[in-house]
């Protein structure tokens, strides 16, 4: 969980609707704490929770949705709102590097296991 070069050196989670989470998204010379709250846990197709920075306290919505589609399934990702613009950019950067870290994950051996 992360985007690369960062490592989860905390991970928190109470999975369930109102349920409560905490990560530290960590490299050298940064540590990166963000919480929330699951909102919504509708396996398989949807996901959301708050998204908070301790850094500003802004809160934001995440909302996951997983559409099969016979052998492949399609990911819609939505957060909103952000507090300005370099904020947006910065989180499109951190989520679209998780997302292609995810990506050469799942295309591995261990992971089709």
């Amino acid at each position: 969980m992360g985007p690369e070069g960062f490592r989860l050196s905390h991970c928190q989670m109470d999975f369930r609707v109102g349920g409560n989470w905490r990560f530290c998204m960590s490299r050298p010379g940064r540590d990166h704490w963000i919480h929330g709250t699951y909102q919504e846990i509708a396996p398989p197709e949807r996901l959301s929770f708050t998204y908070i920075n301790d850094a500003d306290g802004h809160s934001m919505l995440v909302e996951i949705e997983f559409i099969g589609l016979g052998e492949e399934t399609e990911m819609r990702f939505r957060q909103s709102e952000f507090l300005n613009v370099a904020e947006r950019d910065g989180h499109r950067f951190g989520w679209s590097s998780t997302f292609e870290m995810l990506d050469t994950y799942l295309a591995t051996p261990q992971a089709q296991q």
